[in-house]
């Protein structure tokens, strides 16, 4: 399942799972989720910590490419969720 969110002339904006448009209501809910989300102590916490162990994997640990590759691509998928829990929670229907 793909969710996507667009935004529409700065305001608001919709969210889309797959092809079809969430209702009012679900997108509401989950902006109000999001939010509750990123003010998580323990959820900034477990980012902080993957990051750290992401760059000390790549920075001091690494003997080859692909374990930088690999990290690399742990903090690119930490990079991509908190976008789009970010990007969820500005969502104002």
């Amino acid at each position: 399942m793909r969710v996507e969110l667009t935004k529409v002339n700065g305001k608001g904006g919709n969210i889309y799972e797959g092809k079809n448009k969430m209702p009012d209501s679900q997108v509401i809910e989950l902006a109000s989720e999001a939010r509750a989300i990123e003010s998580f102590p323990l959820y900034k916490k477990i980012m902080d910590s993957m990051r750290w162990t992401a760059n000390e994997a790549m920075y001091q640990k690494s003997k080859t490419i692909d374990d930088i590759i690999f990290s690399k691509a742990i903090l690119y998928t930490l990079e991509v969720i908190e976008a789009k829990i970010s990007n969820i929670a500005k969502t104002r229907k």
